[in-house]
């Protein structure tokens, strides 16, 4: 194995299994937040100040899960993630 700043991950690499569960998850959290700020702190706003509003600070953990759970999007590995009215993912 080559040491030196050229290691390769085609040689001797197994992604892990659940990468893929991580991933999503995060990408779950990245599109409901953006959904929530573009609702709260963009919706009738033509200059909004970049960062958070006052509306969103704290996040409120009750109103940003109904968030999570519309949340929808096409994974990196092309598979549709959305949940249902229980907040499941789809199957596997």
């Amino acid at each position: 194995m080559d040491v030196a700043g050229n290691e390769s991950l085609r040689e001797e690499y197994t992604q892990d299994a659940k990468l893929g569960f991580v991933v999503n998850a995060i990408y779950t959290m990245a599109h409901a937040l953006d959904s929530m700020y573009r609702d709260t702190c963009l919706r009738g706003v033509k200059n909004p100040a970049p960062g958070l509003c006052d509306a969103m600070r704290p996040v409120n953990g009750s109103v940003f899960i109904s968030y999570l759970n519309n949340a929808s999007f096409v994974s990196y590995s092309g598979d549709y993630i959305s949940f249902d009215a229980a907040g499941d993912p789809p199957g596997r």
